[in-house]
Order: C-alpha cells, then structure tokens, then sequence
C-alpha cells in the first residue's frame, strides 16, 4: 500500500502551485490573439452561504472555461453578484426591524440604501473562497457587481437607447402588488410562488334596475373587487334563462340552470332568451359604498355588457408545426363561459387583468379604492382601512344581510405568493413603467433560433415565453435599486438621462468624481421651457440589472468597448432551466433592444441539487449542506468529479455524500497511488512528496 489520496492537502498545495506560477496569466498570454470564449456568470445574491447545489454550476462553468482555454480560445470570464432588490432589503428589514415602507423613511432612504450597501455582498468573500476551494479560476476574478457606479451608468446608457426607440411609456394598468413591500411585480415573479388558499366562493344577486324582483346571478371568488365593480358580462350568442324562485326572478345561462338543483332551490322557467337581450341592462349596486355610488351618473357603468374573446395564448408557426397544426395562429377564450359559475361575469377593470382588457375595449372607467398596503381607502366608507382579504367575511355578511348573496362556499385554491416575504399578492391598478415587448419580439424570436439550447427542448420553452410575453413593468416602488433615469415636470415634459455626463450638462453643474448615482433622489433641473424636472422615483426591476450584465459588466460603452465588441455575444451561460422566463429573458430582452444581437450562443442548463432522497435541501429539514463543509469534508476533486460522473449534467442530481467519500474517493485513491507508483518507477524516486 503506497497511501491514501489526502486531498486537504493535495488540493492545497496544487491551488498555490497554480498561484505561484501564475497559471491563468500565462494562459491568456498564450491565447491572447486567439479566437474568444466569453462565458457570463448569471450573478447570484451574495445574501447567504452558497450551497452544494451552486457547486454544481460552478463545475460545469469551470469546465466550459478550461476546455476553451485547452482549445486555444482567448477566454474571458469573471464571476459577479447581484447587490440591488428585495432580497437585500428584506434582509436588511429583519435586521433593522422595520415592518413596513414607513418605518424605512421614519430611519431615512439614505440611511437604510447605505446599509442595504453595506449587506448586499456580506458573503461575497464566502462565495470567492468557495471558488477557492473548487479550484476554479472564478477565484482569480474580480467580481462585477451591480451596485457599482459603472455598472448604473452603462445601464442608464441601454435604458435610453430603448427610450429613443420609442420602446417606453407610463401607463395604468392592473399589475400584481406586494402589499408587504408595497411594490409592483412582473408578471413573470408572480409565477414564482404559490401556495394553497382557502377564498370565498359565492353567488350574488345584481337587482335589475326598474324591474320589481328580477335579478343577475353573478359568481365571483373575490368578494372584495365588488366595490369596485363596474359591469356585468354575459355572451351574447349563448342562451339564458329567467327562473322564478322564492329569491325572485333569477337570470342565468340556460347551461348551468342546474346549479338550482345543486341548491336545492324550486324554480320555474318563464322565459327564454339569447345573451345579447341583455345587453345595456342596468342593475343596482350591490354595495352602498362610495365607489359605487360615484358610478351611477357614467351612463357607460352599472349595466350588461357583451363578452369579448380575449388572447389565451400566442402560438408561433415553428410550435403549430411540431403540434401538426397547419399554421400559425392565436388561441382566444372569451371573458364569459356558460360551461361553468352562472354565465354572468363580474366585472372590475382596476383588478383584472382580463377585466382590464374588456374595459379598454369598451372604455369603461377603472376604479382600484386601495392603498399601497391594499387596504381598503376612504372610497370604500365603512370598510375603509380594513385588507382587502380580511375585509371579505364582512362585505359577505352585508350582502347576506341585505339579501343579495344567494349563495356562499369556500374554495382552496393555488395563488401567487411575494417571491420574497411570501405576502399574498393583490392585482390592482397601478401606475407604472413599461417596455414594449411587439417592437422587439419578432427579433427575439428569430434570433433564439440561432442559440445552441442544451438540452434542446428549451427551444421551445423559451419561444413560447417569448411569444406570449407582456409588456415588461419594469418599474419599481422601492428604494434599493438602480433608479430609473426619468426626469418629469408638471406640465408633462420628460428627459432621459444616458450617463454621469448628461446629467452634468442638465444641471449644469459638475458632480463630484465620487457621485453615487443612487443618489438621484434630490437631484432637480430646468426643462427647456424652464419648468422644474424631478426624478420619477421609482427604481428598476432586478431582472433589468441582471439582464444588462454583458455589456453592464464592462462599463461599455464608456470603457472597454473594443474588448466588448471582440467578445459579444456570449458564447455560453449556463443556469438552471427556472431561468428561461427570468435571466434568459432579461438578457434576450436587453440584448435586442440595446445592441440589436441576440446576447448568447451557447446557453446550458444543469438540473438542480437535491439530497440522496430526492428532497429539496433545507436548513429546517436538517439536510443542507452548505459548499464550505462539503469541500471541507468531501474534497474539491471527489465533488467535482461526482458531478460529471453520476448523472447527466441536465437532470436532477440526487446528492450522496457516501458515494462521493466511497465510490468517487476510491477512484481518486487508485489514481493517486497509480501514478506515484509509475514516477517512482521511471525515476527511482517520488517528485511528489
């Protein structure tokens, strides 16, 4: 027996051999004019430890990067982390102890931003020692990251470029709401979370205006958005009955006239009719708040309306051509149904998103009574201040009072989750930033049929993202962020701000070298027509931060711009498949619309980590394994050799602890041995002590 494989020492001496000798220099020297390799980090928040599944991605980009070196490539890499978003603030909430937006302004934005500063990278030492410890050459990098002035310049620099492109506006629209962080979400990180709700499900009664007992059977599951209800929706070409009962004279689809059975409720037919008789009914509200009662002079609310088909999905030719469909089309589905509920659709334009798109059609007003805590406002009389979702059991109880609720269940259902502090989200009107998408998707497509897609059928995943996506809100009503560089004044003049220089030449003042371009908040200007501008306020959405990373990274254009030039695109990014509607979005998104490329060639997913049982890893469940202890305990050779060799780098890693100390350490043992074996054969003696 010759002796073990001691990798704590192994593994040691060869990364400060590496060190001594300067390994990485000598290999870019050596490539230097050679044909680039430029791999992107998808950064990370430096927040918390990383774990044995971030191991995993930085195995496989370790891997990528030497092949390329081993190539003769020209290879540029650096590893980054995200500094900016919610999940900073929230740690930095918890810490401080604040509850609510209120008590940051109470502490001071400045004072709260700079410690949100302070912890966005508290762990970003931990990170780089992991990389250490790997024995990536991540390690050797100095990381970007997006809290650095360059970074917000060069960002600023792409926002105006979407901004001369005609590719922004301010608008109100419906959008998903934290009520905790008091801010708006993409759509996209409403999908992130859900969990299971137990909600309302009722039957209202709307009384027709001038008739003696007749009534519109509504079905909703959201009792609170009745305040804010503007009309009734039936289909017109489907057939409708009025029942008599001992509720009086109940209007519903000729289709579900079974749900009376259902209720146990006698009834009569004494008429039937098509859907469009409806249309221009007026009803009575069925609350006597204001909202409502500020809707009964708009000749264009309070009564029936025609259902509309409304765009379900955006089918592109390559996608129908795989389905065996003919070509391509748009699935639609109107906002009414007969197959389900009474026919007759409540609804409310400030709290839908479908609702919202019948009253553009229309033109019918859009109310939302709530404040940024979507707690009922004044508008909403006796409810006022009261969470929409407390504030059900007590609109029921009136309408059960009042006669108006016919019937009233509970339904458990998935909703949408804060992707962050896990608050309930409310969709509400909002006013908000948005990017068009239409002006760019015809390019996004395109170009993502030029990407190498590993494994391949992302391809279609991301088309149909890319097909079906919205316009991107990407504003946010938060403070730890890359400001939106929009400047307002009263009287509706905007100016966009593209870099520190622009907006030196606006105030007409010079800024200090050190200026934080956080720090805009105050910063106020003259219009050409001599009207104050002030900043909008809002910051961007942390996908924008991390979806400019490319050319963000490097501070282009302002610096490195023939180095940028040389390598972009990408030549591969490799994240998990969760991406394809986040980062691989962002990045496509910011990639078309500020370069006119597509971003990245290459893009590989490995499958996520979990432990031997198939279990996600959890510090409350007992079986997290933080990278630190594992490459402490397990070796960096034994980890890395585990994960190209048990299972495919696209599918779900199941993590043995025992089969990287056992099977994968006895390879490594035998090697070792074999190969001092033969040097002390050839030489007589070990170069190797």
């Amino acid at each position: 027996m010759i002796g073990n494989y001691d990798f704590k020492i192994i593994e040691k001496d060869i990364r400060d051999f590496w060190r001594k000798i300067n390994l990485l220099e000598k290999i870019q020297t050596q490539n230097k004019d050679k044909k680039s390799y430029f791999l992107l980090d998808g950064p990370p928040y430096a927040n918390n430890v990383p774990h044995i599944g971030h191991i995993r991605n930085t195995v496989y980009k370790d891997l990528y990067i030497r092949h390329a070196s081993g190539q003769g490539k020209s290879i540029l890499f650096q590893p980054g982390f995200d500094t900016h978003g919610l999940p900073i603030e929230n740690m930095v909430e918890k810490k401080l102890n604040l509850k609510s937006k209120k008590d940051i302004e109470v502490l001071g934005i400045k004072k709260f931003c700079d410690t949100c500063k302070a912890n966005a990278t508290h762990y970003k030492d931990v990170w780089l020692n992991v990389y250490d410890m790997m024995g990536s050459w991540y390690s050797w990098k100095t990381p970007y990251l997006t809290y650095d002035n360059n970074y917000l310049e060069s960002v600023w620099w792409s926002f105006k470029k979407m901004w001369d492109k005609d590719m922004v506006y301010e608008g109100k629209k419906p959008v998903f709401w934290c009520p905790k962080c008091e801010t708006a979400l993409a759509g996209y990180e409403a999908t992130d979370k859900y969990t299971n709700v137990e909600d309302p499900l009722i039957i209202v009664k709307f009384k027709v205006k001038k008739a003696e007992n007749d009534y519109l059977l509504v079905f909703t599951t959201t009792p609170w958005t009745l305040p804010a209800n503007v009309v009734v929706a039936a289909k017109g070409d489907e057939d409708y009955v009025k029942a008599k009962t001992n509720e009086g004279n109940l209007i519903i689809a000729k289709n579900l006239v079974k749900l009376f059975d259902e209720l146990k409720l006698k009834y009569e037919i004494i008429e039937e009719f098509k859907g469009k008789k409806l249309d221009g009914l007026e009803y009575e509200s069925v609350l006597d708040v204001p909202s409502q009662k500020e809707l009964q002079n708009n000749k264009k609310a309070l009564r029936v309306i025609m259902s509309i088909p409304i765009l379900k999905e955006r089918i592109t030719s390559k996608v129908m051509m795989k389905k065996g469909l003919d070509k391509s089309g748009d699935i639609f589905e109107h906002f009414v149904s007969v197959e389900e509920g009474t026919g007759l659709v409540h609804c409310a334009p400030g709290h839908g998103k479908t609702d919202s798109l019948v009253g553009k059609h229309y033109d019918l007003p859009a109310i939302s009574p709530l404040d940024d805590q979507c707690k009922f406002t004044k508008e909403v009389g006796k409810y006022a201040g009261i969470f929409v979702k407390e504030a059900d059991k007590l609109i029921l109880e009136d309408m059960q009072k009042d006669g108006k609720l016919l019937y009233s269940a509970k339904l458990t259902h998935s909703y949408p989750l804060c992707w962050r502090c896990s608050s309930p989200l409310i969709f509400r009107l909002s006013n908000q930033w948005f990017l068009k998408v239409d002006k760019i998707k015809e390019q996004m497509l395109e170009a993502n049929e030029k990407v190498n897609w590993q494994p391949e059928y992302a391809r279609e995943r991301f088309t149909e993202w890319v097909a079906n996506a919205d316009d991107w809100n990407f504003s946010r009503q938060r403070f730890w962020g890359i400001p939106i560089p929009v400047w307002k004044s009263k009287q509706g003049e905007y100016k966009v701000i593209g870099s520190k220089e622009e907006l030196e030449e606006a105030t007409k003042k010079k800024l200090p070298e050190d200026f934080d371009l956080h720090t805009i908040k105050d910063i106020t200007f003259k219009s050409n027509k001599g009207n104050e501008m002030k900043p909008v306020g809002d910051i961007f959405d942390v996908w924008f931060d991390s979806g400019s990373a490319p050319f963000a990274a490097f501070h282009y254009p302002f610096e490195n711009k023939e180095l940028f030039e040389k390598n972009y695109p990408v030549s591969r990014i490799n994240e998990s498949q969760d991406q394809i509607r986040g980062w691989f979005y962002s990045l496509m998104f910011c990639g078309i619309s500020a370069l006119d490329k597509s971003p990245y060639e290459i893009v590989s997913m490995p499958g996520w980590v979990v432990d031997k049982n198939g279990e996600k890893m959890s510090k409350s469940l007992g079986n997290f394994i933080s990278a630190e202890d594992a490459i402490t305990n397990l070796g960096a050779d034994n980890v890395r050799f585990y994960y190209c060799w048990d299972v495919a780098p696209e599918t779900l890693a199941k993590f043995n602890e025992e089969a990287v100390k056992t099977e994968v350490g006895r390879v490594h043992s035998m090697l070792w041995n074999l190969q001092k074996f033969l040097i002390t054969q050839v030489s007589g003696k070990s170069i190797i002590k």
